[in-house]
């Protein structure tokens, strides 16, 4: 027979704990009991295969809201206190003790000793983020490990790192755990370490390092990453190994890429600074998409490795991009070289084979003027990722700009992105080319690609009261459905409660059949002041002052219609004009129709077409012309014959079938290109 009883303390306001005192807080504490008992007798009702020993009590204590809300305690050790104090300098100003809910208890399977979970996790996790002196620390962790039979261990964990004189050492998931039912026993102590990451800076010397264990859901990983730079020469390598098991069993699964730097020569165009290669078995390689994420792409990232001052970080992302894949296989190849020694250039080509083929490319593209550091004036530095996937059916070439892009100041960010994509999938065929996005007009489908607008952003800095921005961007974009173009530039300047601006914008799309436009234009200036009113100590903000002036026009058609909305400081009005009339899609036959239609039938170019390349016969005399694969003049073949087809739409399939006054032999046929 089975029973249970439990119980829960706390204050009637769950805002308020139930002890605050002495540095320590408690929200409420729970108990909970249950048992499995025997019913006495010899008739007495049972569980099939129940037993007298499968009698138990288990038990449970939780203590809600438990926090040590820890003071510095004096000054005898100011690192330590400053760890505690949530104004520490650096880092994250929150407290290192958040409350937390905290049960001990006995679990449901029999031989399970104690379990212990934090806020229901094994696992509580504390962000620090603070510097004292040297040392960095990053997270402390209190940790529950279960281990049957038996009771678990309960441990803690450190993400940190210490910094002294170039010299930096990073350690990720310093751990140490204790077994609960065995605490003096030194020797069942486990010490355990997921990673560590060694880097140093010298005049001549750069060297960087680490190793991950990483867990996977079947084994563990080992990744490492090596970097070594010694007056102008430099060798970086990363890899992982690891024996994942899948359905078909174990298997092994590699990757190693190496990299050199060093001044290797060629013409002043394309002088050649550095080479790289890699392999993977077993692995995938996920190429980026967005150019932003080119620069933290692993392979790059080693190729290039003063850009990157975080190895640890570099092993982690091995995880996401390279993962294991029984069947996976890839090459890569990379070359470094630059251009009349202004402009640097990487560049990483990939093939991939998986579930199809793969075909990559990867570029970062540097340029400053002048080529030095303190007196430049302009930064621009591209992130180019292109791609070619049987397995997407898609060709897709994306360019960006990075955060290194600026110019006459750091302040003024130029941004900017390009797209070049060719879908050839049957279900969303389309081609898609765009430098800065899209029309606020058009419903971007969700498989294109985001592109920042190309412009500027100036926070413009000067001595004095205030701040001004500036802004500036522009579009454009041409679908297989329309086109369109646009920009905007804006100007602000704040000072105090008062706010002046002045904005201005054009956008224009045009789509092609059936015809029809949208145009959005604007100009606007305004000033604003927020006032606030203030007697006896209590102040009241009144509704701010606003004053603009401006015009927006909107057009459509066909037939041209808009309206013009006209802002005059004191009043607004809306001027409307023409008729709006809904545009009349055209249906699949009356596209069939119109483009796809052979020239004979008055339509456009012929989409498709077909002959035969090998094993064709003679037409017989009787025939009324040349034979076109038609049904009244068809092609005449050996038993054995080839055709050729070419397309100028995408083709993802053609269907083959056999008509005439007999019963065909087979049925139709899909035939996949």
């Amino acid at each position: 027979m089975g029973d249970g009883a439990a119980g829960r303390f706390g204050e009637t306001d769950a805002t308020r704990p139930l002890v605050d005192a002495g540095g320590f807080r408690l929200g409420a504490v729970g108990v909970y009991m249950a048992a499995d008992l025997e019913l006495m007798g010899a008739n007495a009702p049972r569980l099939a295969g129940q037993t007298a020993q499968d009698q138990r009590v288990l038990g449970a204590v939780e203590l809600s809201g438990l926090g040590l809300v820890i003071a510095p305690g004096g000054n005898q050790n100011p690192v330590a206190g400053s760890l505690v104090k949530a104004d520490g300098a650096g880092g994250d100003q929150a407290p290192a003790n958040p409350p937390f809910d905290l049960m001990v208890g006995s679990p449901a399977q029999a031989g399970g000793g104690i379990v212990v979970r934090f806020d229901g996790e094994p696992a509580l996790r504390i962000a620090v983020r603070k510097q004292f002196g040297p040392l960095y620390l990053e997270e402390i962790a209190l940790l529950y490990r279960q281990r049957l039979p038996g009771s678990g261990l309960i441990g803690i964990g450190l993400d940190a790192s210490v910094a002294l004189a170039g010299l930096k050492v990073q350690a990720d998931g310093l751990s140490l755990f204790v077994p609960i039912d065995r605490p003096g026993e030194l020797e069942r102590w486990e010490l355990d370490l997921s990673g560590l990451a060694v880097s140093y800076t010298g005049s001549a010397v750069t060297i960087s390092g680490g190793l991950l264990k990483a867990q996977l859901p079947t084994t563990i990983e080992y990744r490492g990453a090596l970097s070594v730079e010694v007056a102008g020469y430099g060798l970086s390598a990363i890899g992982a190994y690891a024996r994942p098991t899948d359905a078909a069993g174990e298997y092994t699964s590699l990757f190693i890429f190496l990299a050199v730097s060093a001044p290797l020569g060629g013409p002043p165009y394309l002088f050649i600074t550095g080479v790289a290669a890699g392999v993977g078995v077993n692995r995938r390689l996920l190429t980026p998409r967005d150019p932003a994420a080119v620069p933290g792409f692993p392979l790059v990232a080693a190729m290039n490795p003063g850009a990157d001052p975080d190895p640890m970080a570099q092993l982690q992302r091995i995880g996401t991009d390279i993962p294991p894949q029984r069947g996976a296989f890839w090459l890569a190849a990379g070359v470094k070289f630059s251009t009349f020694e202004l402009l640097k250039t990487t560049a990483l080509g990939t093939v991939a084979v998986d579930r199809g083929f793969e075909i990559s490319l990867l570029g970062l593209m540097q340029l400053q003027l002048p080529p030095v550091e303190e007196a430049a004036i302009l930064s621009v530095e591209l992130a180019l990722a292109a791609k070619y996937s049987t397995v997407d059916q898609v060709l897709s070439i994306q360019a960006g700009l990075t955060r290194n892009s600026w110019l006459i100041s750091r302040d003024c960010q130029l941004t900017g992105g390009f797209a070049f994509v060719a879908w050839f999938d049957p279900a969303r065929p389309g081609v898609l080319l765009t430098i800065g996005g899209y029309s606020a007009n058009f419903d971007v489908p969700a498989h294109y690609p985001v592109v920042p607008r190309v412009g500027f952003h100036w926070n413009v800095a000067f001595d004095g009261p205030g701040e001004i921005v500036v802004k500036g961007e522009t579009f454009f974009a041409l679908t297989h459905a329309a086109a369109m173009v646009g920009g905007a530039l804006q100007a602000g300047y704040r000072v105090g409660p008062v706010r002046a601006w002045f904005s201005a914008g054009l956008d224009v799309i045009i789509w092609w059949d059936p015809f029809g436009y949208v145009v959005d234009a604007h100009i606007d200036v305004g000033i604003e002041i927020k006032l606030e009113a203030c007697a006896f100590g209590i102040c009241v903000t009144l509704p701010p002052l606003r004053i603009t002036q401006g015009a927006w026009l909107h057009l459509e058609g066909p037939p041209l219609s808009g309206s013009v909305l006209i802002d005059v400081g004191v009043a607004r009005f809306t001027v409307p004009f023409g008729r709006t009339v809904p545009q009349v899609y055209r249906s699949w036959l009356e596209v069939v129709s119109i483009y796809l239609a052979p020239p004979a039938q008055g339509g456009g170019a012929t989409a498709t077409a077909g002959s035969v390349g090998a094993g064709g016969l003679p037409a017989p005399q009787q025939a009324s012309g040349p034979t076109d694969g038609s049904f009244a003049r068809p092609w005449h073949v050996a038993p054995e014959f080839a055709l050729r087809v070419e397309s100028k739409m995408p083709l993802g399939a053609w269907q083959l079938e056999q008509r005439g006054e007999q019963a065909a032999p087979f049925g139709p046929a899909d035939v996949l290109v």
